[in-house]
């Protein structure tokens, strides 16, 4: 599994670790890593001490079920992006600087994203998370 190759572990307390990134191992097969998670925005508050119903987590969940999964093209980058994000989101923990990573992909990415969502700009926003999503992916999993 992706999680052994990352390097990370299950711990007795139910926990799968790698890094800092620590995920409830009944969320993981539960939920099979898809079960309404924007993980990388959700790492990203966490790193920030913010709750899992703050504006940002709010804002892009409205986004992805009230546009992007309204199309086939939309929900084909929903599922692509649940099988590469939480690789992602492993790999940014094992960083020594996890907490500056996230805070740069808050400001390079996030913020506008969410700016672009608020403003009806669709499509904007779509690109600009998937050119995250590509930019991320080359430089922690390649």
């Amino acid at each position: 599994p992706f999680y052994a190759e990352m390097g990370g572990q299950v711990a007795d307390h139910g926990y799968l670790v790698a890094g800092d990134a620590k995920l409830r191992v009944n969320q993981v097969i539960a939920g099979g890593f898809r079960k309404g998670f924007c993980y990388i925005t959700t790492a990203v508050c966490e790193s920030q001490n913010k709750p899992d119903d703050c504006y940002e987590l709010m804002m892009l969940r409205h986004y992805r079920d009230s546009y992007l999964m309204q199309t086939e093209e939309g929900k084909r980058i929903v599922e692509e992006y649940y099988e590469i994000a939480p690789r992602i989101v492993l790999a940014i923990g094992m960083q020594k600087d996890s907490s500056g990573i996230y805070e740069g992909i808050y400001r390079d990415y996030l913020a506008p994203c969410i700016h672009f969502a608020e403003s009806g700009k669709n499509e904007e926003c779509k690109k600009l998370y998937m050119d995250m999503v590509r930019h991320l992916q080359t430089k922690y999993l390649s």
